[in-house]
């Protein structure tokens, strides 16, 4: 009980000491990102890395960039999927989806994605606030869900991944963040029938409306679980075609938990913008278990933090500027505007 009366004064002195906690995190992702990306350089025949990069053809490269593309086709009408109304179409999310991806990859503090992908859905689109908060909560729960199922099928299918503890207290957090965050989603929404008291906090209400019709219409929410895993998949396959192209005998169901594991660990630690650092560690750690040499696996880390990270930058840098600085306010606490149609 201590401690539940003590959180309103935590929050309170974080919103009165904000630039102090957003300093805070900006020096602790310098830190940890210099301090990790020593960690993936050091000791490392760097001629063996170009060598590896040299390596790639130019088809192998061009079938990646495929594969990539579909998994972001996916992942985008995943998102399509979960609206049962305020129909937005699958290019839209697209680009939404990389705008908001590629927005916070550089930013020094990732916390910009999903509230840029609500402001551009609400005051571009003009989807309910609701609509866009439900299927944002619901994409993210997927993702969990996804990437925990897919990394335990991997321990069971590769010996050496099982027998790593770290890996395998990651997934086990993963798994409890899933399960608890389906939980929560589902209490919202039976909440907001049964409890008179939340039903006078519109917004809270409508949002929990929103989600009990999601449950209502399950077969389309297993079809995004299902879509959710197969763009985990793409990703992973994409992986796969890299390494293969670099002469790496690496198996795909490897590739497929080495970009879930590395996924995972990039976005829950601290780093610069776009995972500098942090990505390499991971990707060079996870790879070496599967009998990888450091340098071939710090080339193929760096050909996969290319390929997954610059995708989306270049996306924010384009659509950015045609969605007008009105979508970048909700945060800065400016009054929404009206929704505008799209640029030519």
């Amino acid at each position: 009980m201590g401690l539940v009366r003590f959180l309103p004064r935590i929050a309170q002195w974080r919103k009165q000491h904000m630039r102090l906690v957003v300093a805070v995190q900006i020096v602790l992702g310098i830190v940890a990102s210099l301090a990790l990306g020593y960690l993936a350089v050091h000791r490392v025949e760097w001629a063996g890395v170009g060598v590896v990069l040299r390596s790639l053809p130019w088809r192998y490269a061009l079938a990646a960039t495929l594969v990539l593309g579909l998994s972001h086709l996916l992942r985008a009408y995943r998102w399509r999927l979960l609206f049962l109304r305020d129909p937005v179409s699958t290019w839209r999310l697209l680009l939404v989806q990389n705008t908001g991806i590629g927005f916070n990859n550089l930013m020094p503090v990732r916390v910009f994605s999903e509230a840029t992908q609500f402001a551009m859905l609400t005051l571009r689109d003009g989807v309910s606030k609701p609509v866009a908060l439900a299927t944002l909560g619901v994409e993210r729960v997927l993702d969990l869900v996804a990437s925990a199922t897919l990394l335990g099928v991997s321990l069971l299918l590769l010996p050496q991944l099982g027998m790593t503890l770290g890996v395998g207290t990651q997934i086990a957090i993963t798994v409890s963040l899933a399960a608890g965050a389906l939980f929560l989603l589902h209490l919202l929404a039976w909440a907001s029938v049964r409890i008179a008291t939340l039903r006078r906090l519109r917004l809270v209400c409508r949002l929990g409306l929103e989600l009990a019709k999601m449950e209502r219409h399950w077969v389309r929410t297993v079809g995004a679980l299902l879509v959710t895993a197969a763009h985990w998949a793409a990703l992973g396959l994409c992986a796969w075609v890299l390494a293969h192209g670099m002469g790496l005998q690496v198996s795909l169901v490897a590739m497929i938990a080495t970009v879930v594991a590395v996924t995972f660990l990039t976005t829950s630690l601290p780093s610069l913008p776009a995972g500098i650092g942090t990505f390499e560690l991971a990707a060079v750690t996870v790879l070496q278990l599967f009998g990888v040499g450091k340098a071939e696996a710090l080339g193929l880390a760096l050909a996969l933090h290319v390929a997954l990270y610059a995708p989306p930058i270049l996306v924010a840098l384009a659509q950015l500027p045609r969605e007008g600085l009105g979508a970048m306010m909700p945060w800065l606490g400016s009054k929404p505007r009206q929704p505008m149609p799209l640029q030519p």
